[in-house]
């Protein structure tokens, strides 16, 4: 039996390489950049006003900015995707728009609240300086520049830039696929009648809702009895579409846990069966060729916290993040002792409070694992070691489960 430290590092051994696909840029918010996105044309496009006024010549409006003022005579205008198509000599002027074309001939903009206008004519009042108020071509990004680097998470900002660009697709990580196969010949699907001795389902429904929170793909789902040429060929169907493959049930070590042998006569490599921890003990983890599979327990709480440790941060690896978790460390809200020889993850109830927004945690009374409402109404965990206690007012390391972020 090995700990849990050295089963993290087993996993990390074994990861299975991500994927790369190409993601449309509408539907890429979430996804990781696999590699660098340069831009393909540069921003802004061409010169452009940042302002609604007039585009002038700064050689006929130069005495302005000693006092005087200037009138100059109005010939056409620039709007925003109608260009002016003629030229400005001097004593000439155009009205522009905020992110019009401003034309070669003219090298500043004079906002229209420092200007009186007379029919075709324009008094000009005050001036800044030659340039002003112009978005210079490439002044932001040039052909080439990294527009948003390798391992960026997409957000709706990256998106608007990828959009003005004209980027269709990114080259992304790709959501890992993941079959999830859940055993016992006891199991139905759930129903108000089910027949006596029947258990309803439910490990099935909370990995796959696991899975999706963590940002997997469920390509396989559903339920097999315990017998091991069904399971064989339901392992076979989930491995022929899954990159990760997690089972509930059958493996500990009764008559009818067939996971370890089934799996091996499959190909698959044991890299370990069970961890020095509480609870899930039998957790198995075996590796075939770029697929791994984990045997989780069929206990609804074991199998959940496992998916939480061990399972949720080798989906975020693949998806491009880190291999992690979301982690406090918060004052434990009365003494804890571990007089076991295994690592307890004790669920708890993790809250801010305080005038400095400090993180408390609270043990829910209710640990044994065969209870659902102690992870339902848990919002993370600790770890405490073999012989371990924390004293009321301790910090300890805690982890948010996945679906409380």
């Amino acid at each position: 039996m090995i700990t849990i430290n050295e089963a993290l590092n087993i996993i990390k051994d074994n990861m299975p390489a991500p994927g790369i696909e190409a993601v449309a840029t509408n539907l890429s918010l979430g996804y990781v950049t696999a590699e660098g996105v340069l831009a393909p044309e540069p921003s802004p496009r061409f010169d452009n006003s940042g302002m609604d006024g007039f585009a002038v010549r700064w050689d006929d409006v130069l005495m302005v900015a000693g006092g005087g003022t200037v009138t100059l005579k109005v010939i056409g205008e620039s709007r925003a995707g109608v260009p002016f198509s003629g030229v400005i000599d001097s004593g000439e002027a155009i009205r522009i728009s905020t992110g019009a074309v401003v034309p070669p001939d003219a090298d500043t903009v004079v906002p229209i609240e420092d200007i009186d206008i007379f029919d075709d004519k324009i008094i000009i009042k005050s001036v800044a300086k030659k340039y002003k108020h112009i978005r210079f071509r490439a002044e932001e990004i040039n052909i080439g520049d990294i527009l948003i680097a390798k391992n960026t998470i997409i957000n709706p900002a990256n998106i608007a830039l990828l959009a003005s660009m004209g980027i269709e697709d990114v080259s992304a990580y790709k959501k890992p696929d993941v079959g999830i196969l859940v055993t016992g010949t006891e199991l139905t699907a759930s129903g108000p009648d089910i027949g006596d001795g029947r258990i309803r389902d439910s490990n099935g429904i909370m990995l796959e809702s696991a899975v999706r929170v963590s940002g997997g793909n469920i390509t396989y789902s559903g339920i097999v009895d315990d017998d091991p040429d069904g399971l064989r060929c339901k392992i076979i169907e989930a491995m022929n579409r899954s990159q990760i493959i997690l089972l509930s049930g059958g493996v500990s070590v009764g008559p009818h846990d067939h996971v370890k042998q089934v799996s091996a006569d499959l190909g698959f490599r044991q890299l370990f069966w069970k961890v020095r921890q509480k609870p899930g003990k039998p957790l198995y983890v075996a590796r075939f060729e770029d697929r791994i599979l984990f045997g989780l327990p069929g206990n609804p709480v074991s199998a959940l916290n496992c998916y939480a440790f061990y399972i949720h941060p080798v989906i975020c690896d693949l998806l491009g993040r880190e291999f992690s978790w979301h982690c406090v460390d918060g004052q434990i809200h009365e003494g804890f002792q571990n007089n076991g020889d295994r690592s307890v993850f004790v669920r708890s109830r993790i809250k801010k409070s305080g005038l400095n927004k400090d993180y408390s945690v609270e043990p829910l009374q209710n640990q044994d694992s065969y209870m659902l409402t102690s992870i339902s109404e848990a919002n993370g965990f600790f770890i405490i070691g073999p012989g371990e206690h924390f004293d009321k007012e301790d910090k300890v390391r805690t982890y948010f489960y996945p679906w409380e972020q």
